[in-house]
């Protein structure tokens, strides 16, 4: 959901329920060094387009959920656990009005992790979320309304009831992360320094000037090295890609060398669905690509 500037820097003093997942190592995008650099850093936390997008369709989602279920919602509602030393806190979509039942709205594109509706068979990162917002909201189930895009639109709803010992499980975790981690500023072992996105994000005073330390110099000239490395190997890609172009003339493929379809060479009438335009792909398709693979867009 879209959150105010308050909401945002109040997350820097609380774990949210999108932090469950990732501090417990089962978040496809995000590791518990990520989460513990977002509290320590003073960011501008910027909104990706996928959480633009989930903003947008937050509100048609709840709507789908209400009209299933019969009820009226509270919209964006927050909340911090009295226990714990408030360390734990929950930012729900929603939460049915005169019943402990949350609602926690989700889009995505991919499939894998959705089973049949009206189960709780969502993807465990779904799973520990909704669990977290049931310790913190003392909430007897979360519904998961889902809109999945994959060869077209389809509204699901899921329902994810409270589960004493997971949840049991997943507060020891969260409370010895924060207390072993982020009290003592203390970074995880997997991600000792910033990821690179939240250093662009941080919050910088245009009239400050720093003199850094000797051992700037040497990181620097790697960094420039490192760049300078990088386009040559771009470089080479792109002109070996062309090489391999020339050699095909208008055949799309040659089979001894098992090369399939390029980017840049598609079939006549075809749009690309499927297909990979990125430099160097020599599969020439998006399943087939770890570049694609690794540049999924996350999800809301």
């Amino acid at each position: 959901m879209a959150l105010t500037e308050a909401q945002r820097a109040a997350r820097r003093h609380h774990l949210g329920s999108s932090d469950a997942a990732a501090i417990l190592g089962l978040d496809p995008w995000r590791n518990a060094g990520d989460v513990y650099w977002s509290k320590v850093l003073d960011t501008a936390d910027e909104a990706s387009t996928a959480m633009r997008v989930g903003n947008l369709l937050e509100g048609a989602i709840c709507q789908f959920a209400a009209q299933e279920l019969g009820v009226e919602l509270e919209r964006h509602v927050m909340i911090v656990s009295p226990n714990d030393d408030g360390i734990l806190a929950a930012n729900l979509d929603a939460r049915v009005v005169g019943r402990p039942e949350g609602v926690e709205a989700k889009y995505s594109s991919f499939i894998d992790g959705w089973g049949e509706e009206g189960t709780d068979q969502v993807p465990p990162h779904v799973l520990l979320q909704a669990q977290h917002q049931a310790y913190v909201g003392e909430l007897t189930q979360v519904w998961v309304p889902a809109l999945l895009l994959h060869r077209r639109a389809e509204f699901r709803l899921y329902c994810v009831p409270r589960h004493a010992e997971l949840i049991a499980e997943l507060v020891a975790a969260e409370l010895r992360f924060w207390r072993e981690h982020v009290e003592p500023r203390i970074p995880p072992a997997d991600r000792p320094v910033p990821p690179l996105p939240a250093l662009k994000q941080l919050r910088r005073d245009p009239n400050t000037v720093v003199t850094l330390p000797a051992e700037a110099a040497a990181i620097i000239r790697r960094w420039e090295e490192a760049k300078a490395a990088a386009k040559v190997a771009t470089d080479q890609a792109e002109d070996a890609q062309a090489a391999v172009l020339m050699l095909l003339g208008a055949a799309r493929r040659d089979h001894r060398l098992g090369v399939g379809q390029l980017p840049g060479r598609r079939p006549d009438g075809v749009r690309g669905r499927g297909l990979c335009d990125r430099p160097g792909c020599l599969s020439g398709r998006r399943a087939e690509c770890p570049r694609h693979v690794r540049s999924a867009p996350a999800h809301h």
